[in-house]
Order: C-alpha cells, then sequence, then structure tokens
C-alpha cells in the first residue's frame, strides 16, 4: 500500500526518540485501522486524516521536545513564595478591615503582617534576593 510507505516515511519526521518508543505501535494501528476502512472514499478520507495526523503530531512533538530542552526560568522557591503570598494577605485582609471599620482586625493583621515581614526578609537573606516588599 503506497499510503502505508507514506506513514512510514512521515514517521521520521518525528524525534528519533519518540520513534523508537512508538514507531512500531504506531505503524501496526494505522495498519489495523487501514484495513477496516470500506469503500474508497471512505478509505481516501482515512488517509488523508492519518497523514495530515501525523505530521501535526510529528510538529507538536518537536515543539514539546525543544520547549522541555529549554530550561525554564525559574521563580523564588517555594517557601519564599509562600511567605510573599502571606505578606500579600495580610495587607489586603488589612485593607478590607478597615475599609469595613473592623479597626481591632486590622491592628490584629498590622501586627501580624510586621512577623510575616520579618520571616520574609531573613527568608530573602538566606536566599541571598535582596527583594524587599
Amino acid at each position: 500500500m503506497i499510503v502505508a510507505r507514506v506513514y512510514r516515511v512521515l514517521l521520521r519526521l518525528y524525534p528519533a526518540e519518540h520513534r523508537q518508543v512508538f514507531g512500531t505501535e504506531m505503524i501496526g494501528v494505522f495498519e489495523r485501522a487501514a484495513a477496516d476502512q470500506r469503500g474508497l472514499v471512505t478509505y481516501v478520507r482515512f488517509a488523508v486524516s492519518e497523514l495530515w495526523g501525523v505530521i501535526r503530531g510529528a510538529a507538536a512533538e518537536r515543539m514539546h521536545t525543544r520547549r522541555a530542552a529549554v530550561p525554564a526560568a525559574s521563580g523564588p522557591p517555594a517557601d519564599l513564595a509562600a511567605a510573599e503570598q502571606r505578606v500579600t494577605a495580610l495587607v489586603n485582609r488589612t485593607i478590607h478591615a478597615i475599609a469595613h471599620h473592623d479597626f481591632e482586625t486590622a491592628r490584629l493583621c498590622s501586627r501580624e503582617e510586621i512577623v510575616e515581614r520579618e520571616k520574609l526578609r531573613v527568608l530573602q537573606e538566606g536566599y541571598r534576593t535582596g527583594d524587599s516588599q
């Protein structure tokens, strides 16, 4: 079958590692599905769909492989990010309490914010980020 040969050639568009892991299975599935097609129009639709799918799949896999190879921009460590979030949450709670004339809660949040900011400062010094809020 010429379509099966074209399919095998198009599989070469996939990265070698992908072909090694999935190539034989992909060919087998294609051949079984092709054998199940009845009628010329149905077979042509199937062939066009599968061949286009191989091209799209190979392009997607290559893009995925490239993205995985590029190191992601690392954000702050989890504990540092969590400390920053706690400070932000306390500031927001203080603002909300003041806006609703709940000054006792605002004072408590403000005191807690001071403690959390100090923890954040110590963490930042530990990571040598030098960032402060």
